[in-house]
């Protein structure tokens, strides 16, 4: 069962109130951007009083199955979810379990990204051959360098030419490669909702100086997501559109463009 305990979503709330973007998710009930919103809240987060410890964690763990010290990357993604869940009163698909490969396993085939990951992919790895996993979700990808960054879970800051740490200390914005990270393979990714309404869910091209590109994620980060768009899409070429999955036209040929794929 996952079930958020009362503190954990109250923390949640808490963190998400000064949060434009997460605010109108709520009222738009667009619960994958809830989703990325609260993931990202959740960076900062550490263990205190020993491995897979610290209040914080336990209270993540708890989601799922109780608190014994376990790995908790796949926690802190199942309960952003029931985070989700909870606030929207809406049901995701994803399995409901602490192990990475399970959950890519028991969640329905549907759900797997069949062209290219958006913003709340969840992110599965699988360690060499083994049964060990981890996971992450996705905050953007980049087609042309095959790089993604992502919100991270019971790592440490990493980028796409170190190893993906499975037992860190906390939670953290990272940079890996789409295929691998050292000896990582990535798996697949999930989409963490059905199909629906979201503003990372449509497709979305963006062609822009350079510039103003940076001015986007900032925005993006800086939870102003609206606003920008409200100042800056006028004039310029910011087509969304919601049509069935696809590669966007020019594939990001053309310098200063920015290039989101939708549905996924």
């Amino acid at each position: 069962m996952r079930d958020i305990v009362p503190k954990l979503f109250d923390w949640f709330d808490e963190q998400l109130k000064p949060n434009g973007l997460a605010q109108e998710a709520i009222r738009t009930k667009d619960a994958r951007t809830l989703f990325i919103c609260a993931m990202q809240v959740t960076v900062g987060i550490r263990e205190k009083g020993g491995n897979n410890k610290g209040p914080l964690v336990e209270l993540l763990q708890d989601t799922v199955g109780g608190v014994s010290a376990e790995a908790w990357c796949m926690s802190l993604i199942q309960s952003g979810i029931a985070y989700v869940e909870k606030k929207l009163d809406v049901k995701s698909p994803v399995a409901i379990t602490e192990h990475c490969l399970t959950c890519w396993e028991k969640t329905p085939k549907e759900q797997r990204v069949k062209i290219f990951p958006l913003p709340g992919a969840i992110c599965i790895w699988q360690h060499g051959r083994s049964s060990a996993g981890h996971t992450g979700m996705v905050l953007t990808a980049d087609n042309t360098s095959k790089t993604m960054t992502l919100v991270e879970g019971n790592t440490e800051s990493g980028n796409e030419k170190g190893e993906v740490v499975r037992e860190g200390g906390g939670v953290y914005f990272t940079r890996r490669n789409m295929k691998a990270t050292g000896s990582m393979r990535v798996v697949g990714f999930l989409r963490p909702f059905s199909a629906g309404r979201s503003v990372f869910s449509q497709r979305v091209v963006l062609k822009l100086p350079t510039p103003i590109q940076h001015a986007f994620w900032d925005a993006v980060y800086s939870r102003s997501l609206f606003s920008f768009l409200r100042l800056h899409g006028a004039g310029r070429s910011c087509l969304v559109r919601g049509e069935r999955p696809r590669l966007c036209a020019d594939q990001g040929r053309a310098a200063g463009s920015f290039h989101c794929f939708h549905n996924e």
